[in-house]
């Protein structure tokens, strides 16, 4: 398919009308030079979420808002403030690779105005277009012809399984594609190095983390960033590693990359490895296999947390449970009581002892409850389980 065949409406346009993202305009050029196109490879059910996501926000940055009454000078400041967040300069380059780092709260440069949704087979792209019907007139659907939707993208996600992204990314003329683009990997377990030896080969992958690496023009920016499966239902936990083996993530790419992951939850930076270190060193200092455990128990609790979590939710509910509650009641209180918990924490910044102890009383249930859990080493196993889970995580990096 040839890449011309691609002809995309702008988000929030319209057939009879002009296009309606105000807000994203303002932070995009009209013209199509200026056009920024997202690619989601293997969009299954977590690229679904992030572009739903996206779309969504787009749709809501456009929508009609309240008037509001301004009584004071510090209203009329906040929202001038408001609106110049919203309305930030277009950005005068396409690539990602020229500034230095970024404040992650800071708003994209740009942001996408079109959305390739790329898979396999036909029967995939059926259940591609019934998930997204409500946003079909902007996204557009690619099947079994990854290569051309990368050359018509400036961003590119790589949302596809571990196992399918060495053929993905060998693909006759991906490499050229991606040239000079951003690929961001969601792939659980393929580091940044052997992304760039599916992509350029193993050779010249291991030269590219040597002294004589070849031009950066030459290669695509890999970042990698793990969201969790609490991505459906916009509560991830996204761990993004700001350095790669293409170096320091730079300041627009960093803004992009966490205005993205945001539209799904909340998000961490966490370098892999400090700044300027080599991936192919192989006598990692101290502080190297700081940031490198650091990283990995970052990416152990944010990814394998809610498979911890069930398990507890799940024991609490089976404890209820055998004492006469039915379980879909049992299952109601235990994870209403969890999605309290994790609430109050979140909200109010506090260390979960404090919690803990508002919550006993002298005598009371929780405190007995509480003891149980001690006496059976569950404070100690869940940290086990941490602890195990980096390990591995660890290794996964190598």
């Amino acid at each position: 398919m040839p890449a011309a065949t691609f002809n995309l409406p702008i988000v929030g346009a319209s057939n009879s009308s002009a296009a309606v993202m105000s807000s994203a305009s303002s932070v995009s050029s009209t013209s199509a030079h200026d056009h920024l196109t997202l690619a989601v490879l293997g969009c299954g059910s977590m690229g679904i979420a992030i572009l739903s996501g996206i779309l969504n926000e787009l749709a809501e940055m456009d929508a009609p808002r309240p008037l509001q009454v301004v009584t004071s000078s510090a209203s009329v400041s906040s929202l001038s403030a408001l609106y110049n967040a919203q309305s930030a300069p277009a950005a005068s380059s396409s690539s990602f690779g020229a500034s230095s780092a970024a404040a992650p709260d800071e708003m994209p440069e740009r942001l996408p105005t079109h959305f390739l949704a790329c898979v396999r087979r036909p029967e995939a792209a059926k259940r591609l277009r019934a998930a997204l019907w409500a946003h079909s007139s902007v996204v557009k659907v690619v099947v079994d012809d990854n290569v051309a939707a990368v050359q018509q993208a400036g961003v590119v996600l790589l949302a596809c399984q571990a196992g399918e992204a060495p053929a993905l990314l060998s693909a006759p003329g991906m490499s050229r594609a991606l040239q000079g683009k951003m690929l961001i990997s969601i792939c659980e377990g393929v580091t940044a190095e052997q992304i760039e030896g599916y992509l350029y080969g193993e050779e010249e992958a291991a030269a590219s983390s040597t002294a004589v690496a070849s031009p950066k023009e030459a290669r695509c920016r890999i970042v990698r960033a793990m969201p969790n499966a609490a991505s459906l239902i916009g509560e991830s936990m996204t761990v993004v590693d700001t350095s790669s083996a293409t170096g320091p993530l730079p300041a627009d790419a960093a803004a992009l990359v966490t205005w993205i992951f945001r539209r799904i939850g909340s998000v961490v930076h966490h370098p892999s490895r400090r700044a300027g270190a080599s991936a192919g060193t192989r006598a990692l200092t101290t502080v190297d296999r700081a940031a490198a455990s650091s990283a990995a128990a970052c990416t152990a609790l944010g990814a394998a947390g809610p498979a911890f979590f069930a398990l507890v939710l799940e024991a609490a509910i089976d404890g209820a449970v055998a004492m006469g509650l039915p379980r879909a009641e049992a299952q109601l209180l235990a994870a209403q009581s969890m999605r309290g918990a994790a609430g109050l924490v979140l909200q109010n910044g506090e260390h979960p002892t404090l919690l803990r102890d508002r919550i006993t009383s002298p005598g009371g249930c929780a405190i007995q409850g509480l003891l149980a859990l001690e006496e059976g080493g569950v404070r100690s196993t869940v940290a086990r389980a941490v602890r195990e889970a980096t390990a591995v995580a660890v290794q996964e990096g190598k």
